[in-house]
């Protein structure tokens, strides 16, 4: 996920249109309420983890293409 945020990071550094696209995209977004399901979800994944089982951030990536559905993808297009 680092990744993933830095390519979004760079591309609204460097394209102007993506730029535009994620601030499209984060209008309609109700964003107090997607961090509050992102922090809680990541706490309850890292709180309630013990030794061997699978590696939360699959979960946490999975939610958060969930939660930004179009708008991730929006943002992520060439510009």
């Amino acid at each position: 996920m680092p990744g993933t945020l830095a390519a979004v990071g760079g591309l609204a550094l460097t394209r102007p249109a993506a730029a535009q696209r994620i601030r499209t995209a984060l209008r309609d977004t109700d964003t107090g309420a997607v961090a509050l399901a992102l922090v809680g979800t990541v706490h309850h994944l890292l709180m309630t983890g013990w030794a061997g089982v699978p590696d939360p951030r699959g979960q946490a990536e999975r939610l958060v293409t969930m939660l930004v559905g179009p708008a991730g993808a929006a943002a992520g297009g060439p510009g």
